[in-house]
């Protein structure tokens, strides 16, 4: 990994954080990828922009903010941290198959780290806390020069402060700093969620720079994650809120009902079928899956 300053480009609202990453490095092809044909479309940041090393694009708003599998991440402005990370495949070491693990962890630790709390991970890397979504993430490539993967476009949206959302995703979304009050009043069932009480609920000042801070505290702890000798499946297993529940998988729009039992070494989630008792081993690129039952931290 490249000990360089990472440069960051900071947006007050974009359409998407993610699309604009897309845009930058299209201009990188298009214009020979130097700073300065990039100075009319980006704002700060973009003296040290270089194709070939890492940026981040930070955002207090998205207006059409992307999640897994086509949906749209709910991102209204001034509550919540909007990033994407544009890692140069160079920069990722060969043979790491466990990304989307690794880059779980990572966000799972600094959002524990800068709030006191303690999230899990439902597979593959949404990140929970006291039964609530609070965090989407979504890894994708980007082809460059002959249709080879040139980076890898990490995207994270973590809800911190919101205390409204859509009707379709208002029974399940949260955010940090109301999951205290969350728990509190869920039938009694804080003691269930150990870390909870330390949670800093206390209001956080959604400016540039907390934005700024926390995005780069976000992005050291992904690269740091990406350390080859690192072996992220413990840790992930430990952080699971899915090991141990009954799930359903959706297979070409075919629903199955199973119970979730292990992750293997590349990150696979390993179910039991609840009908046929086989045991399957479930990719990232082919399903869908919600619990079934509400989840509890360990």
């Amino acid at each position: 990994m490249t000990n360089d300053p990472i440069s960051l480009i900071y947006k007050e609202s974009i359409d998407s954080t993610n699309l604009e990453a897309r845009r930058i490095l299209d201009t990188f092809r298009s214009n020979a990828g130097t700073g300065a044909e990039l100075k009319d479309s980006c704002t700060e940041g973009v003296d040290s922009l270089s194709a070939n090393r890492p940026f981040i694009v930070v955002a207090r708003e998205q207006t059409a903010g992307r999640g897994r599998q086509g949906k749209s991440f709910y991102s209204p402005k001034g509550s919540g941290i909007y990033m994407t990370i544009a890692l140069p495949t160079g920069e990722i070491p060969s043979g790491v198959v466990t990304l989307t693990c690794r880059v779980g962890i990572a966000v799972s630790k600094a959002i524990d780290a800068e709030f006191g709390c303690h999230t899990g991970i439902k597979w593959v890397n949404d990140i929970f806390l006291a039964g609530r979504k609070i965090c989407g993430i979504l890894c994708e490539a980007v082809s460059g020069e002959g249709g080879k993967p040139s980076h890898i476009l990490i995207g994270i949206g973590i809800n911190i402060s919101t205390e409204e959302f859509p009707d379709d995703i208002k029974g399940s979304a949260g955010s940090v700093l109301s999951a205290a009050n969350f728990s509190e009043n869920s039938a009694g069932d804080s003691s269930s969620l150990p870390g909870n009480a330390q949670l800093k609920a206390t209001p956080t000042v959604m400016n540039k720079e907390f934005i700024q801070a926390l995005s780069m505290h976000i992005y050291d702890s992904v690269i740091k994650h990406l350390d080859p000798s690192y072996n992220p499946i413990a840790d992930y297993k430990e952080r699971s809120v899915v090991l141990g529940h009954d799930v359903t998988f959706y297979e070409n729009e075919v629903a199955h009902s199973a119970h979730a039992v292990d992750i293997d070494e590349e990150g696979g989630l390993v179910v039991r079928l609840t009908d046929t008792s086989e045991i399957r081993t479930l990719s990232s690129g082919e399903i869908s899956l919600r619990v079934c039952e509400q989840p509890k931290l360990q």
